[in-house]
């Protein structure tokens, strides 16, 4: 598969679409039932991924998200990763704005 990029003063920017599809097979067997939601962002520097869990974050679950980060950044290398677990109880709003959704469980 190739993952396409463009050049922005000379700064690799990952292609949207291509972040989303990276993230999406990463999840694939790593979604457990707490976890509400998973986003991605990048820029030409730093991937970042955000997961929000309901209730508190198990081990299990803090392994599968390292996981995800570890396959979703394979895809670029010349970035940087920045990664966030947040435990995010049910009924509080996941936060909107500049990410990505990848994934989101039904409420």
């Amino acid at each position: 598969m190739i993952w396409k990029t463009w050049k922005n003063n000379e700064h690799c920017i990952p292609n949207r679409v291509n972040l989303i599809l990276a993230m999406n097979r990463a999840l694939w067997g790593e979604v457990s039932p707490a976890l509400r939601a998973a986003k991605i962002k990048g820029d030409s520097d730093i991937i970042h991924l955000y997961f929000y869990y309901d209730g508190e974050i198990s081990e299990d679950d803090r392994e599968s998200a390292e996981c995800v980060a570890t396959e979703v950044i394979a895809n670029f290398p010349e970035h940087a990763l920045e990664i966030d677990i947040l435990q995010w109880d049910y009924p509080k709003p996941i936060p909107q704005g500049e990410s990505e959704t990848v994934y989101h469980r039904k409420e």
